[in-house]
């Protein structure tokens, strides 16, 4: 799978039932390309529905930290009280 079909199947994943089907899609398109900062925002995302709220503040940080425009991350890490 290539890494954008694997993070789109996350994306639709995530808006549905079923998110931790969405996770190994999200780490699948991560361990193809480590620094993606979309796939890293997607994950931080499913994380954050599943209550993972420490994994998924480092991920948002590592997505901004790639890309620092990605306005996703920000507003994430907002909801979670955590600083950039």
């Amino acid at each position: 799978m290539s890494r954008l079909a694997a993070l789109i199947v996350a994306l639709s994943i995530l808006q549905t039932p079923g998110t931790p089907a969405a996770l190994a899609d999200a780490d699948a398109a991560l361990k193809l390309k480590p620094d993606a900062a979309p796939a890293l925002d997607t994950r931080a995302h499913i994380l954050e529905a599943l209550g993972r709220r420490e994994e998924a503040i480092a991920d948002f940080r590592r997505a901004l930290a790639i890309e620092p425009r990605l306005s996703g991350s920000r507003e994430g890490l907002k909801r979670l009280g955590a600083a950039p």
